[in-house]
């Protein structure tokens, strides 16, 4: 049995230096920058931005350079009245008018802008709304995140107690059984209650292990939003956890979303509205064009300049017959949003009014089942006197441990039930 004792005297210890060093305040800072889809979401916003950038850049002027060399293979050629060229020439007489050369190429500058653009401002802020969406989708999924994560803080604290508790059954059950065994050697303890004794240490090293992969599978899920590898301890209890999120207030961010969305509606209503005005346009191009049967391209007399400015109107005349229904459906979409931003609304009042209920009813039943745990210590504790006094048989204490160890168990699921509770933003 001392070797028994030696072991989970190891086991303890080997917990102890492998237990995780993190405070709630450090999880709740630290699991954004961890967890991988977080940090999706901060590239997402990244992206938007930058989509932004490139709106703004696009209605600045283009200017480019054009430079190209053309070989014409057949020389284009135009018949055209001879008179033209010689007035004496019959009236039904044509020649053959060659308007090119065996090479030609051209070389400038060219310049384009949009002077004016009815979709700019809409282009704009419909981008800027797509960056604001991406924003608030990234706050909502930290806040999700954080209350996982804390979820799962707790789950490994909870965890970390039923496994110290299964270490102390699994130490005081070894006593007992070489209690028993002295008894049973000097005639005082009978087989059967030996051979229970045995049963019941064997029981306590199977929570042992359960308690042990329980605190294992906990500490992975914890894994997920913060890194463990340098982490030895975990340093706040369920007492801080819990005066951590009685101040925790969730942002009902599906309102905020639906009102973007109400917004986005509205612009496409006045973006429908301005694509009747007219687009303005202005091109100018300073370069030469170059002429000749011979590939000679730096022979200056071959080159003839070759410039101009434009300025060109779009008038968009049948977008004045064809927008009655696409500015009927923007005007229901917008309808829409506003009858699903009334509903949320209520959601999140009713919601919310049943979260103070399940709190309620979580604080009433974990106060209920401390009380519970306490009056099956108490009794445990009698059991347990009476049983070392020789007053007590060893099947009534190891029915009293039960109570107690049930008990105890109701008590820790209580206590992640109110927290899971604290941390719910509705259905």
């Amino acid at each position: 049995m001392r070797d028994i004792l030696l072991i989970l005297s190891i086991c303890t210890l080997a917990f102890t230096c492998q237990a995780q060093s993190l405070s709630i305040d450090e999880l709740w800072a630290q699991c954004s920058d961890h967890h991988a889809l977080a940090k999706e979401k901060a590239t997402a916003v990244k992206v938007q931005q930058e989509q932004l950038a490139i709106r703004r850049s696009a209605y600045l002027p283009v200017v480019y350079g054009d430079l190209d060399w053309q070989r014409n293979l057949i020389i284009p050629t135009t018949p055209v009245p001879a008179i033209a060229f010689d007035p004496g020439a019959p009236e039904d007489a044509v020649i053959p008018l060659k308007f090119s050369t065996k090479w030609n190429s051209k070389a400038g500058l060219k310049l384009e802008w949009t002077l004016f653009d009815p979709k700019r401002k809409s282009n704009l802020s419909s981008d800027r709304i797509a960056e604001e969406r991406a924003v608030l989708q990234e706050q909502e999924y930290h806040q999700d995140l954080k209350s996982a994560a804390t979820l799962a803080y707790a789950a490994v604290v909870l965890a970390t107690r039923q496994y110290k508790s299964a270490i102390e059954d699994s130490i005081q059950y070894a006593e007992i059984q070489e209690i028993v065994a002295q008894r049973f050697q000097a005639g005082r303890a009978t087989s059967d209650e030996y051979i229970l004794a045995q049963q019941e240490l064997q029981r306590k090293r199977i929570r042992l292990h359960e308690s042990w992969t329980i605190l294992q599978e906990n500490s992975l899920d914890l894994g997920e939003y913060v890194d463990l590898t340098d982490i030895r301890v975990l340093s706040s209890d369920l007492s801080e956890i819990r005066k951590k999120l009685e101040a925790y207030r969730p942002h009902p961010f599906q309102i905020d979303l639906l009102q973007l969305d109400i917004r986005s509606a509205e612009l496409d209503l006045r973006a429908l509205q301005k694509e009747v005005l007219p687009t303005l346009h202005f091109n100018a191009y300073f370069g030469a064009q170059f002429y000749s049967n011979d590939f000679h391209l730096f022979q200056h007399n071959n080159w003839y300049g070759h410039s101009f400015v434009n300025l060109g109107v779009r008038v968009p005349i049948s977008a004045y017959f064809t927008q009655s229904a696409s500015r009927k459906k923007a005007a229901l979409q917008q309808e829409i949003y506003t009858h699903r931003l009334e509903h949320q609304q209520y959601l999140e009042k009713s919601d919310e009014q049943k979260k103070q209920l399940r709190i309620a009813q979580a604080e009433a039943a974990l106060s209920s089942r401390e009380k519970i745990e306490q009056l099956a210590e108490q009794k445990k504790t009698q059991k347990w006197a009476a049983y070392q006094s020789g007053r007590l048989l060893l099947s009534d204490y190891h029915l009293a441990h039960s109570e107690h160890l049930s008990a105890q168990q109701e008590v820790w699921q209580a206590q992640y039930d109110w927290l899971a509770a604290l941390l719910a933003t509705g259905e």
